[in-house]
This record gives C-alpha cells, sequence and structure tokens, in this order.
C-alpha cells in the first residue's frame, strides 16, 4: 500500500461551497442535504449534499483526520458524522446508558453500508467500556472481515482502507476480559493486517489519523509481536 500525503484541512465555509459526487454500485450520493434538516433519530441513513449546513462543516472539522477525508469524499452519512464527532461530555452520557443507545439505533446499524458500520462500532468499542462492550467488539471484527472478504462494488480510496486497517488493530489493542478464550475470529483479523501492513511506519501513519492512544500500542507490542511496532506513537 503506497504511502500519501494526508488530505489538507480547509475552512467550514470553503467546505460548504465545494461542489462533489460519488457512485457506490446502484447508490448515487448525490449532495444537497444539510444536517439541519436531519431529524435527530432518523433509521434511514441519511447522506449530506452540498452546500453542507454551517453545522454539518463544524462537525466534520472535528474528526480525526480519516473520518474527516471519508467524509469529504460523501462516504458518511448525517448520523455517523454526528456520532464520530460526539465530544467528551457527550461520550459520557452516552456510556451511562450504552444499553438503551445500542437498542435505539439498531435499525439504523444494519442499514448502514459496511464501511459506516465499521466506523459506528469502532467507534463505541473505542470510547465506550459497557455491558455493550463484549458484543461491540464482537460485531465489529465480524463486520470488518465481512468487509475484506465481500467483492467491492467501486475501488476503495486509501481512506477507505486505512479506516478498515486502523478498526483492525484497535480490535486487536484493546482490553480483553480477564480470562477470555481466544475469540475464533482474532486469527483471522491478524492475518488480514499482516497481509496489508508492511512497516512499523506504515502503521503509524494509519493509527494516528482515527482515535488511537499510547495504551492501544503498548497492547499491541505486547501481544503481537510479528508487527515489530514498538514506535508506532
Amino acid at each position: 500500500m503506497a504511502d500519501s500525503k494526508p488530505t489538507p484541512r480547509v475552512d467550514a465555509f470553503d467546505i460548504a461551497s465545494q461542489r462533489m459526487s460519488r457512485n457506490q454500485g446502484s447508490r448515487t450520493v448525490s449532495l444537497e442535504l444539510s444536517s439541519s434538516d436531519t431529524p435527530i433519530n432518523a433509521q434511514e441513513p441519511l447522506y449530506p449534499r452540498h452546500p453542507f449546513s454551517l453545522q454539518l462543516c463544524e462537525m466534520i472539522v472535528r474528526m480525526p483526520e480519516g473520518f474527516y477525508e471519508l467524509a469529504m469524499e460523501g462516504l458518511l452519512s448525517v448520523q455517523v458524522i454526528r456520532r464520530l464527532a460526539m465530544n467528551g461530555s457527550q461520550i459520557v452520557r452516552l456510556m451511562t446508558k450504552a444499553s438503551d443507545e445500542r437498542t435505539r439505533w439498531s435499525k439504523l446499524l444494519v442499514r448502514l453500508v459496511p464501511l459506516e458500520r465499521i466506523s459506528w462500532l469502532a467507534f463505541l468499542v473505542f470510547h465506550i467500556r459497557s455491558n455493550t462492550y463484549k458484543k461491540d467488539r464482537e460485531e465489529l471484527a465480524h463486520a470488518i472481515l465481512k468487509y475484506n472478504r465481500q467483492p467491492s462494488k467501486h475501488t476503495p480510496s486509501k481512506a477507505e482502507v486505512d479506516c478498515v486497517l486502523w478498526a483492525g488493530f484497535l480490535v486487536l489493542g484493546v482490553p480483553h476480559f480477564e480470562n477470555e478464550t481466544e475469540p475464533p475470529w482474532l486469527s483471522d483479523i491478524q492475518t488480514m493486517l499482516e497481509k496489508h501492513i508492511t512497516s512499523s511506519k506504515q502503521l503509524k501513519e494509519i493509527v494516528k489519523k482515527f482515535f488511537w492512544n499510547e495504551f492501544l500500542s503498548a497492547s499491541i507490542v505486547a501481544n503481537y509481536h510479528n508487527f515489530k511496532l514498538n514506535n508506532i506513537v
């Protein structure tokens, strides 16, 4: 996988003035819907259209670089953007009602395209430690493997590939339950990552674009010696 320079961020007003469209198989994402038009509890994915509202622009520029790139490619629904742009206090509130939130968004989650489902679940696995954590982590692993095995209707962008690889390392690096037996999907995730990651430099460039921290780096180094990742963050 070739290295590439990160997409430069632009001012929110510049975002709102841009025009873009993208075909995803049979679905065409034409861009006109503003976030202010989106029902807060909408269970159908709603894809933003230019000109973006200022509210949506502000959310997009708050997200980590990798998700910013996906949003600019038109690959993230308004609901997913809202979730990924949550601030600290919103995440704390989400943690206190994780089970209810899981039920609340269950219909939306199955209607998201695979990349969005991975992004949504990875957000939960990174931030939320509650009674939903084990199930979220397992569902994330299966979503990654399903994405990797199914033929794509379009050539994925580097931002898409990086997101899936980051999510794979997230699944490996997050805490496991004490005395937990090794899940059957773990070796499949590791095999997928070994196929695509060729250096610690490449890994560092990927994970720093999304949600990551020193604990995850230490966990990968301690538990997965094949990757030799002593200085990834």
